[in-house]
């Protein structure tokens, strides 16, 4: 089985970086702008106030705070393959590796998936970050998942 992967939050990469860098020239453009009326005080990129040139300072960063924020989130996922289960949700500092063999039982709440593992341990994964049609196919890998760790359990019994 190939690996299945879903980003919680869905980037254009492109796009972002292409407005990142806009929003850093606006930026730089607004200050030169600023620092030449307040040194000079004579307009020479612009025939504008200094009031508009603080406007655009504004929207330069606004742009450049989203487009952080954008590149900050791009790192929430979760994927799953044969033998292990991977995500980093944004309650979550660091990646979750669970290893399937690892899985006792996978329990279902009105949030979250439950985890427990054979040492005990116990691992929540929440799927209230994603939408259809991708929470259904969560839903479907988990349930499938518990199935099979129920089945083994009655089996080693």
């Amino acid at each position: 089985m190939e690996t299945t992967r879903f980003q919680v939050y869905k980037i254009n990469k492109t796009a972002n970086k292409i407005i990142f860098v806009l929003a850093v020239a606006l930026s730089v453009f607004t200050l030169w702008g600023i620092l030449t009326i307040l040194l000079t005080n004579k307009q020479k990129l612009l025939d504008v106030s200094i009031s508009t040139y603080l406007i655009f300072l504004m929207q330069g960063g606004l742009g450049i705070a989203l487009t952080l924020r954008n590149f900050k989130i791009e790192k929430y996922f979760v994927s799953w393959d044969d033998t292990k289960i991977q995500y980093q949700l944004p309650k979550d500092k660091e990646p979750v590796f669970i290893k399937i063999v690892d899985v006792q039982s996978v329990e279902k709440t009105n949030q979250e998936f439950r985890i427990t593992l054979k040492d005990n341990e116990t691992k929540s994964f929440s799927f209230n970050y994603f939408y259809f049609p991708t929470r259904q196919t969560i839903f479907d890998y988990f349930e499938s998942l518990k199935y099979i760790t129920e089945k083994e359990n009655n089996s080693s019994k």
